[in-house]
């Protein structure tokens, strides 16, 4: 998959908490505002989901939710690590898997247990995953667990699992609603956005927007690497 680079979250010593670097602060947020301040995202959950695997969501996802919350007046913003089959925003983050989102769903743990706050937002990894992954994303924990997080945060953004390869974004499309997709350029192929599309549709969600990753201008090349 596609993981900030380390100069992109730079750790601030003696605090938990990170900063994008300036130019790819300027891209997240540009990219935060054409999804939230233009309308395309109505509700307060946005999915972020790539149309395979290893297309950049994670970065896209904590990227954007950094950026959407900085400043004075800034939102509450939350990331949430729903991809329980690759989770890695906890290692974007350099955080513990767990305790995080799926202890909640399962209700062993609450909310307020498991949040982090790194740089102004609250971050849920993705947890503890003994259950399978679509038990997890059908327990009725699910839906109590969304609304607890509609009422804490004015924007919540999911990292979810590719939408091509399993089924969790098409099985969570009816409680989210918005989506964005995450498209790798140069190949991915455009029949495979169009049925990722199609799917996030069958189940409910709007297509908010589509971000292009590893695109050679403006995104330099350092906000990017593979592991």
């Amino acid at each position: 998959m596609t993981q900030l680079e380390s100069d992109l979250l730079q750790k601030l010593p003696g605090a938990s908490k990170a900063q994008l670097d300036p130019q790819a602060q300027e891209y997240f947020l540009s990219a935060w505002a054409s999804i939230f301040y233009s309308g395309k995202a109505v509700g307060k959950h946005l999915m972020v989901c790539s149309t395979n695997r290893k297309e950049g969501s994670t970065t896209l996802a904590v990227g954007m939710a950094l950026a959407g919350c900085q400043g004075a007046a800034s939102p509450r913003v939350a990331v949430v690590d729903m991809n329980f089959r690759f989770p890695a925003v906890h290692k974007v983050l350099g955080l513990p898997q767990s305790p995080g989102i799926a202890d909640v769903i399962a209700r062993t743990a609450s909310i307020a247990d498991v949040a982090r706050n790194i740089g102004g937002l609250d971050v849920f990894a993705a947890g503890n995953l003994g259950a399978g992954s679509l038990d997890l994303l059908t327990e009725q924990g699910l839906a109590q667990t969304i609304m607890d997080l509609s009422s804490r945060y004015d924007h919540v953004i999911y990292d979810v699992a590719a939408v091509n390869d399993y089924p969790d974004a098409q099985v969570m499309a009816s409680a989210l609603k918005d989506a964005v997709l995450v498209v790798r350029t140069n190949r991915t192929p455009r029949e495979a956005v169009a049925q990722a599309k199609k799917r996030l549709e069958m189940g409910g969600a709007r297509l908010a927007g589509v971000l292009l990753n590893m695109r050679t201008f403006p995104i330099p090349r350092f906000l990017y690497r593979r592991v």
